[in-house]
């Protein structure tokens, strides 16, 4: 059989969807059985699998952090981002977000972790406005953790190596943060040194994380998630977001039908109270 004509059965395929849903969080329509083949096929065919099914009992049996696992979940998320997306929340940050935290904690290092942070063109667009404000002198330092379920987006956020193609969203005042070659834009040290990398699965019930923070951005990622899944992922956020911090969400998502108790500052700007 030719990977080309391995299909997934709706058994399968409502197997397949229970498996990601509940072992992996990621909220999978049965509209996208068509994806789920055009991306997995030819990998199936790999590794010698005649069917969806004989692969779907395979990793099945693996456990969470597998490099299987890790495939599985790089190619069936959703990586789109780019550089200042939204990007009244980066001049929030600029004009306000930072004074509010200086005036709640002093001026101290300031933590920040970006949940579902895909291949880090979030963090780095963070980083560009917190190291612009320490060259200035106003805050003390930074650090800006990355999490995410998938560990090739980490790898690729690590790198810091983006397509020329980015370039243009980059404002004119944070370009020389980067160096051009070889038709790409490399983040230079003085940003990746600030930033750490973490595989976490943002919405497993009281998830640990490595540390606690000012600032939270998790945005475009809810979307994702069942309404129980997403009530997960804003209970770690109230737990590892320090008393005043801020909570930034995407401007699709909303906090209806959650419970919470942060304070809404801007439409999808939060504190934590």
């Amino acid at each position: 059989m030719s990977f080309a004509s391995i299909k997934a059965t709706d058994e399968e395929f409502a197997k397949f969807k229970e498996f990601i849903e509940t072992k992996i969080g990621i909220k999978f329509p049965e509209g996208k059985k068509s994806l789920l083949e055009s991306r997995l096929a030819t990998h199936i065919n790999k590794l010698g699998f005649k069917s969806f099914g004989e692969y779907f009992e395979y990793v099945g049996t693996l456990p969470e952090l597998s490099d299987e696992i890790d495939y599985l979940v790089d190619k069936i998320t959703t990586h789109t981002t780019s550089f200042f997306r939204e990007n009244h929340h980066f001049e929030f940050l600029l004009s306000k977000g930072i004074d509010i935290i200086l005036n709640q904690f002093g001026k101290t290092t300031i933590k920040v972790i970006s949940l579902g942070s895909s291949t880090g063109e979030e963090m780095y667009s963070i980083a560009m406005v917190l190291e612009s404000q320490k060259k200035a002198g106003k805050i003390a330092g930074y650090v800006i953790d990355a999490a995410d379920v998938s560990k090739y987006a980490l790898l690729k956020a690590k790198e810091g190596i983006f397509k020329i193609d980015h370039l243009p969203s980059i404002p004119q005042q944070y370009k020389s943060f980067f160096d051009i070659k070889d038709n790409k834009i490399m983040a230079k040290p003085i940003l990746k040194n600030n930033l750490r990398f973490f595989i976490i699965n943002i919405c497993k019930k009281e998830q640990k994380f490595p540390d606690y923070y000012h600032i939270v951005f998790c945005r475009n990622t809810l979307i994702y998630f069942s309404k129980p899944l997403q009530q997960n992922v804003i209970d770690n956020i109230k737990r590892i977001l320090l008393t005043g911090g801020l909570y930034f969400m995407g401007h699709s998502e909303s906090l209806h039908g959650l419970e919470h108790d942060f304070k809404r500052i801007e439409p999808t700007i939060y504190q934590n109270v």
